[in-house]
């Protein structure tokens, strides 16, 4: 039951909505103006109800009221309001949903935006919201590292963009009557051209049926597999001058452990270049996850944990994990890590996530369809001397890396 504040508000609104409604009824004619006459014939209606539900509410306040208060009644579950993602406005509603080609019939090949808008006519820049009473997803989101912090942008072609060279900061206090200082400041000219990651996957007809199906093969292997080698790509892409991840860009600093240092002491100083190089205080420390389970079990003399690594933070810096640092040559492995100012460089997005279902070969005699995931995306690293990279934070033999990582994978 509606209260009576609910009421007068409802009131309110259809009185303003008759008032609008009367002007523009005087100001038109023919059948414009039947087309208004009808509508203040509806809103008056609705507010004939409201006041004939405003009279009964009133009393029922009132015996409440009289009687000592609200009575004590069972709790009504309340809706939350759940993020529609790519994936599920892509499928569209559960209880709806007989197969995906008949959602889609002819049509084969959705873009981000096609397919959000068709969920919701007023997307914009904003995932459309929905109402629900549903438990919450047995899907879960995985942190990708670097890329899950690094700054985001858009595009619709290659970038020709500025990189700060040097700067003069000549800013002083102006005495009248003279000139006003002048600062000084170099730049260089880079380029970064648009690369696509793709992969596909073939699935059966009757998968093709089957919401939870499809739901998890495109989010857990499909969708997940993209995302995976965008998180590399962001660090390790290497194809030529204008497609270049952040660890193969010109300009990064490098760092080597010093002698007598232990991992801790070198990140530390890492912290410290990064800053003196730009100016920009670094935000986060990227490692590997090997890396992390060193810092997690450094002890000091006596056996105790040190505790580096204290509410996800390493010298007051969030840590990121991101498997991608690594370096594996035959003889040993190298796991690295990777201090930066996540305004540094930029991952730009010309064609978001985009999902395609088609036939392939002679799938359509074999009752299968293939679904394919595509993205089209841009680097640049606009100051690359906020990035200081230790390859070797942490070395180990091919053997002791798979021991240590059989051994995260069991706490896991």
């Amino acid at each position: 039951m509606k209260s009576s504040i609910e009421i007068h508000n409802e009131l309110l609104d259809l009185d303003q909505k008759i008032k609008s409604a009367e002007n523009s009824f005087n100001a038109s004619e023919g059948e414009e103006q039947v087309a208004y006459r009808d509508a203040i014939k509806t809103f008056q209606g609705k507010k004939d109800a409201l006041n004939e539900m405003l009279t009964d509410v009133l009393a029922a306040e009132e015996k409440m009221r009289n009687d000592g208060g609200v009575p004590v009644i069972a709790s009504t579950p309340q809706p939350k309001n759940e993020h529609v993602d790519f994936v599920n406005a892509f499928l569209g509603s559960r209880d709806g949903f007989e197969n995906i080609m008949a959602k889609y019939g002819e049509k084969m090949a959705f873009t981000y935006e096609q397919v959000m808008n068709a969920a919701d006519p007023t997307y914009k820049l904003v995932d459309p919201k929905k109402t629900s009473y549903n438990l919450p997803s047995n899907i879960i989101e995985m942190p990708m590292g670097v890329i899950d912090v690094i700054s985001k942008g858009t595009t619709d072609s290659n970038m020709e963009y500025m990189i700060p060279k040097s700067f003069t900061n000549k800013a002083a206090e102006w005495t009248p009557g003279t000139v006003k200082a002048e600062s000084d400041e170099a730049w260089d000219k880079d380029e970064a051209s648009l690369f696509t990651l793709a992969h596909h996957m073939p699935i059966s007809k009757h998968t093709a049926y089957h919401y939870g199906q499809l739901e998890s093969i495109i989010k857990n292997d499909l969708m997940y597999g993209l995302k995976l080698k965008e998180a590399d790509a962001l660090l390790n892409l290497d194809n030529g001058a204008t497609k270049k991840g952040i660890l193969k860009k010109t300009g990064i600093q490098t760092y080597e452990n010093a002698a007598g240092d232990t991992v801790v002491d070198s990140i530390r100083k890492m912290k410290t270049k990064s800053w003196m190089a730009t100016g920009m205080m670094p935000t986060h420390l990227a490692v590997h996850p090997l890396v992390t389970e060193h810092l997690d079990l450094m002890k000091d003399a006596n056996q105790r944990y040190m505790l580096i690594n204290v509410n996800g933070k390493v010298w007051g810096l969030p840590v990121v994990e991101d498997v991608n640092l690594v370096t594996d040559p035959s003889s040993d492995a190298k796991y690295g890590a990777l201090m930066f100012n996540a305004n540094a460089a930029t991952w730009y997005t010309s064609e978001a996530d985009a999902l395609s279902i088609g036939f392939v070969n002679d799938q359509f005699t074999r009752n299968e369809y293939t679904l394919l995931a595509e993205g089209e995306h841009l680097i640049t690293v606009q100051r690359p001397k906020s990035f200081v990279y230790m390859a070797d934070a942490l070395k180990l033999t091919p053997a002791a890396a798979a021991a240590s990582m059989a051994r995260t994978k069991a706490k896991a």
